[in-house]
């Protein structure tokens, strides 16, 4: 179990991100209390909260010196988080700028 806060937040982070993906690849339709989400919101609420996570997993190790900040990792940082909030963009809106059958559900 992590000991420092910001391992328990990033922790915490992944766990939610890792259940929202499980729920949203099993699932048509999520139900929120009382009300219903699709799949997709999902995904992007999962994939939001991974990349936040992830980042602050990064800016902290190089905050508190245990990383170089000149090394691969946090220079590909983040554009790679680009992606992945750009990717939950695309989740929430259903595909503004993908093929529409990516988001397509039999």
């Amino acid at each position: 179990m992590p000991t420092d806060p910001v391992s328990a937040i990033v922790l915490a982070c992944y766990v939610f991100a890792a259940l929202s993906w499980l729920v949203g690849s099993v699932r048509d339709r999520i139900s929120l209390g009382v009300t219903t989400t699709s799949w997709s919101d999902g995904i992007a609420l999962g994939t939001g909260v991974f990349t936040l996570g992830w980042v602050v997993n990064e800016l902290s190790s190089i905050i508190d010196g245990s990383d170089d900040p000149v090394t691969l990792s946090t220079v590909v940082m983040p554009l790679t988080a680009l992606f992945f909030a750009w990717f939950a963009y695309e989740c929430w809106v259903n595909g503004l700028y993908l093929d529409e059958n990516v988001f397509a559900t039999e």
